[in-house]
C-alpha cells in the first residue's frame, strides 16, 4: 500500500493522539475521582459525578472510535503488505489486536515511515 508523505503524517499524528488522550484521562480520572472518593463524603462524590461523567463519557467514545479507526488501518495494511511474508503478517496482526496502541507505534515507525518494510529487510538477509 503506498501512502504519500502527508498520508503518513496524518497517520502518525492519530496513533500518538490516541496514546495522549488515553494518557490524559487517566491522569484525570485519577487526579479527579480518587480524592473526592478518598475524602467519602457521598454529597460530593455523587455531585462530581454528575458534573464529570458526561465529559469522561464523551472522551472515552471519542478515544474509542479512533482507536478503533486505527487499528483498522493498520490491520489493513499489515494485511495487505506486499514486502513481508504471510508468517510476519500473522505475528504483525496478532500483535497488532492483543497489544493495541503500543505495538501500532511501533509499526508505524518500522512498516510505514521507510520507504521500504524494515521487516522485509530483515527477512531478505
Amino acid at each position: 500500500m503506498k501512502i504519500s508523505q502527508t498520508g503518513k503524517i496524518i497517520i502518525g499524528i492519530l496513533t500518538i493522539a490516541q496514546l495522549f488522550i488515553g494518557l490524559f484521562a487517566l491522569i484525570w480520572f485519577f487526579s479527579t475521582f480518587l480524592p473526592v472518593i478518598i475524602g467519602g463524603n457521598e454529597a460530593e462524590i455523587e455531585q462530581l459525578l454528575m458534573l464529570s461523567i458526561g465529559k469522561f463519557i464523551i472522551m472515552a467514545i471519542v478515544l474509542g472510535v479512533l482507536s478503533c479507526g486505527v487499528l483498522i488501518f493498520y490491520l489493513v495494511h499489515a494485511g495487505t503488505n506486499k514486502y513481508i511474508s504471510i508468517t510476519m503478517k500473522v505475528i504483525w496482526i496478532l500483535l497488532l489486536i492483543f497489544f493495541g496502541s503500543i505495538v501500532e507505534v511501533v509499526y508505524f515507525f518500522m512498516e510505514i515511515v521507510p520507504e521500504k518494510s524494515m521487516t522485509g529487510r530483515i527477512e531478505q538477509n
